[in-house]
């Protein structure tokens, strides 16, 4: 039996979408490693300018207070599907844990509820061996490398998108600024 995570998040999430039972919304995640929220001009206009990221933000919704809980890719994103904190799932460091399949995740829950599940990873530090992949019902990451570029992860996940006719989470995970 899987573990239901302790935390509110994903209760309010999925609350959230209960409150739509006839018509169900599309969720895209988009993970970027290393990209600071004041270097993204929906949070600030002082610094680069992000016009796709924009259009989006404008479309959906913008979480002006969200914090990391370790700044690790592999610990940061099980915190992220599980709801968790790395005291309370384990993944605490890159390459040396794995997400233990007792916990439910975010993906879990969302094909639970009739969703198509994808997700698209640029860095092998997300791969299929440290276990996020629970939920997906198709899992990219990088083959034969340490890391795949945007155009790499995007392009796939485009093409998923574009097959898909019902209510669907895709969670697209981006390496680059590294």
């Amino acid at each position: 039996m899987k573990m239901k995570p302790g935390l509110v998040f994903v209760f309010l999430l999925l609350s959230s979408l209960s409150l739509f039972p006839a018509e169900k919304i599309n969720v895209l995640l988009i993970t970027v490693d290393t990209l600071r929220a004041d270097r993204v001009s929906v949070y600030s206009s002082r610094y680069v300018k992000t016009p796709n990221m924009d259009s989006l933000a404008r479309r959906g919704v913008v979480f002006k207070r969200a914090f990391a809980h370790t700044p690790l890719t592999l610990p940061s994103h099980a915190c992220i599907f599980t709801g968790t904190t790395p005291l309370f799932h384990g993944v605490s460091d890159n390459n040396r844990f794995k997400l233990d399949d007792k916990f439910l995740t975010l993906a879990e829950h969302f094909r639970s509820r009739g969703y198509r599940t994808a997700a698209f990873t640029g860095a092998f530090v997300l791969d299929k061996f440290f276990n996020l992949d629970q939920g997906f019902d198709l899992y990219q990451s990088p083959v034969n490398r340490n890391e795949r570029t945007a155009d790499e992860v995007i392009r796939p996940a485009v093409k998923w998108l574009e097959n898909q006719n019902g209510p669907w989470f895709l969670w697209i995970h981006l390496w680059d600024p590294h």
